[in-house]
C-alpha cells in the first residue's frame, strides 16, 4: 500500500520501527522478515516467513505470534500487518472468515471489542453445536451476552426452538454472519513445510 507524505507524517511512530523489519505481501497474508545487514542473522531469517502459529487451546483458533528481538515485545501477527497497512496500531482485528491463520488484507477489519465478540467461531467444548446454548438437565438454555452483561433468552425442551430465538436474537442485535460458524481451520502440513514453527 502506497502512503501519501501527508499521511506518513501523522504514522504511530512504531510504524517506523516495524516497517524497518517487516515486508507484508497482503494478498498471500504472509508476514516477512526484511535484511538487517547483519550477515549471521540475514542468512537464517531474510526472505523468510516471521513468527510462528500459536493455537489457544480454548476456542481451537491458530494466529501467528511474532517476537521482535530490539523491540522486546511479542505481538500478533495481525496487530503488526495492520500498524504497516495503516501507519496505527488498530483497536481490535476481527478475520472475517473465523480463521486466525489468514491474514490477507481482504480478511482483516478493524472492530470494537463489542463488534468483534459478535463474530466468533463456535468453541470446541461447546456441547450444543449453538454458541450460547448450554445443555442443562437435558434441556437447552439460550444465553446471550451484550454490552459485557449475560442476558437470559429463555430455557427450551428441543434445541431447534432454543437455536431459533438465538439467532433471531443476533439478528436483530447486528451479529455478523458468521457469527457460530466452526473454528478456523488451516493446513498444519502445508504451513510447517513452508518454514513456519506451529506451537500449541
Amino acid at each position: 500500500m502506497q502512503h501519501t507524505d501527508k499521511a506518513i507524517a501523522e504514522f504511530d511512530p512504531d510504524f517506523f520501527r516495524y516497517s524497518e523489519r517487516f515486508y507484508y505481501d497482503p494478498v498471500s497474508g504472509f508476514l516477512f522478515w526484511k535484511h538487517t545487514g547483519n550477515k549471521n542473522w540475514d542468512q537464517k531469517y531474510a526472505n523468510k516467513l516471521a513468527g510462528c502459529l500459536h493455537t489457544d487451546k480454548g476456542c481451537g483458533k491458530c494466529y501467528y505470534i511474532v517476537s521482535v528481538k530490539g523491540l522486546c515485545t511479542t505481538k500478533k501477527q495481525h496487530r503488526i500487518i495492520f500498524l504497516l497497512m495503516t501507519g496505527r496500531w488498530p483497536k481490535h482485528i476481527d478475520h472475517i472468515n473465523g480463521n486466525g491463520a489468514d491474514n490477507r488484507w481482504c480478511n482483516l477489519r478493524e472492530v470494537s471489542w463489542a463488534e468483534n465478540s459478535k463474530n466468533y467461531a463456535r468453541r470446541s467444548d461447546n456441547k450444543s453445536g449453538v454458541p450460547g446454548i448450554y445443555i442443562r438437565a437435558g434441556r437447552y438454555r439460550v444465553i446471550a451476552k451484550e454490552g459485557g452483561r449475560a442476558i437470559g433468552l429463555g430455557t427450551f425442551n428441543h434445541l431447534f426452538d432454543a437455536a431459533c430465538v438465538k439467532k433471531s436474537h443476533e439478528a436483530r442485535n447486528g451479529y455478523h454472519a458468521n457469527h457460530g460458524r466452526s473454528s478456523g481451520i488451516f493446513d498444519r502440513a502445508a504451513i510447517e513445510a513452508a518454514g513456519v514453527t506451529v506451537r500449541g
